[in-house]
């Protein structure tokens, strides 16, 4: 079967891989997607979109994968993004 599928992506963003396409597609794989939507709440202040962005690059990258991703992973990475942002004097 053959399908065509036309998207545009943002600025900046890669493209995925045919490979990529196929393993997404591929019942022998599983994924599971977080979004910065899903960092909300744990602060009583919001993050910048970016902010969010580094909590889910941080989470992908040190997460522990014996314990996978969970509530507590991001509320760690939440925490540890806002508490640089407050060290930043702004002037």
């Amino acid at each position: 079967m053959k399908v065509m599928i036309e998207i545009d992506f943002p600025d900046g963003q890669k493209i995925p891989t045919s490979e990529d396409i196929l393993r997404l597609t591929n019942p022998d794989y599983i994924s599971v997607w977080w979004h910065i939507n899903d960092c909300e709440g744990f602060l009583d202040y919001e993050l910048t979109d970016d902010e969010y962005r580094e909590v889910l690059r941080r989470v992908k990258h040190y997460h522990d994968c014996n314990e996978g991703i969970t509530w507590l992973t991001i509320e760690h990475y939440v925490d540890a993004v806002a508490s640089e942002r407050e060290k930043v004097c702004l002037i």
